[in-house]
């Protein structure tokens, strides 16, 4: 498959999603589980992971970027509508709600739920989140992004739609800088930050950072300035790069002040600037990398991969240990987490043969 912009799909931007739920299996698997200490491996790999939960910005990057292309694409169809919530429905409706039953239903996970069920079957858990200002259980912590994700899905068909091509660039800028301004107002209000890192308005930021990609690379005037001006593609990564430094140094926590100050503004404009280089810019080497067949395979079954991995860890600790959680402090734990990681990717290919990719196949008879 082709990695040129508006191909039917991108292989390298597989391979960056690939990245993305890596950066969250670590984040769950490895750093959450590592022994609270300020010396030796654990807290060499402490900090080594600082950003991997980051990956969830930049998924959030992804999907601004390839839903706010393809938006772009159909503007002016009068079926954009209707066949963009069909084809987003199939997509993530079915398997979202396949495995809430699975916990509400079979696992009973309710019982020790902070939220009601229902704020889960109508993706509001991260508003839930927020207004108690704590994650829930963690095989349900995970859902707060789905929430994100589908508000995001709701507004932005009609942004575009209401927007004319000229003012588009202008229109994302102002949501950047709208999301800052609610970030800082929701810090304020709450302290613990939880309100900051989960509500759609204080993310928002992310997807318009990927929308912009997705727009520079759909503008002749905008690929041939940034060409003139910003001639090597490290250029683009040197520029966004150093801030993403600093949070490094900092070892940033998500509860961190300077996060909704200044951290997730630079996540997200670091990570749209690497999107629109491996899109437009396609270094050689970065490139082969992400075409990589495991992190390829990795990114496309990232969806069940996401939803799935930490009811599998779960699974997995029960039945060998008896209890859900575990420190990361031997090779047995090592073990465990490598034999959930196995579990994980075999149950994520059989649900793309026979369950995922059949409806995303259903949704594509649609077309625009």
């Amino acid at each position: 498959m082709s990695d040129r912009p508006g191909s039917a799909r991108i292989v390298s931007l597989d391979g960056l999603r690939g990245c993305a739920i890596g950066a969250v299996l670590l984040h769950h698997y490895v750093q959450l589980k590592l022994p609270l200490t300020t010396v030796g491996w654990p807290n060499f790999l402490n900090h080594l992971l600082t950003l991997s939960w980051s990956g969830v910005d930049l998924f959030f990057v992804l999907s601004g970027f390839l839903i706010g292309g393809l938006l772009i694409d159909h503007r002016e169809s009068p079926r954009l509508l209707p066949v963009f919530y069909l084809r987003r429905g199939l997509r993530i409706l079915p398997l979202y709600y396949a495995t809430l039953l699975v916990l509400f239903g079979w696992l009973h996970v309710g019982r020790y739920s902070h939220l009601p069920a229902w704020t889960y079957f109508t993706f509001t858990s991260n508003h839930g989140m927020a207004w108690f200002g704590t994650w829930d259980i963690g095989v349900l912590s995970v859902m707060w992004s789905l929430g994100v994700e589908e508000q995001f899905y709701l507004v932005a068909p009609w942004v575009i739609r209401w927007t004319q091509p000229a003012r588009l660039l202008r229109v994302l800028l102002i949501v950047v800088a709208v999301a800052w301004v609610c970030r800082i107002a929701a810090r304020l209000v709450d302290p613990t930050g939880a309100s900051s890192r989960l509500l759609m308005p204080c993310r928002m930021d992310d997807f318009a950072f990927g929308m912009i990609a997705a727009w520079a690379t759909r503008s002749p005037a905008a690929r041939a300035w940034l060409e003139r001006n910003l001639p090597d593609w490290w250029v683009l990564s040197l520029i966004a790069a150093p801030p993403v430094a600093v949070l490094l140094y900092l070892r940033v926590r998500m509860d961190e002040w300077y996060l909704p100050l200044f951290g997730y503004t630079c996540l997200g404009a670091f990570y749209g600037t690497v999107v629109y280089t491996v899109v437009v810019r396609q270094p050689a080497r970065l490139v082969a990398l992400l075409s990589w067949g495991p992190l390829v395979s990795l990114g496309r079954l990232s969806y069940f991969i996401y939803l799935w991995h930490s009811i599998v860890m779960a699974s997995v600790a029960r039945h060998f240990l008896g209890r859900v959680d575990f420190p990361l402090d031997s090779l047995a734990s090592v073990g465990l987490l490598a034999v959930a990681t196995g579990v994980t990717w075999a149950l994520a290919w059989i649900s793309w043969q026979i369950f995922e990719g059949p409806l995303i196949k259903l949704g594509q008879r649609q077309a625009y």
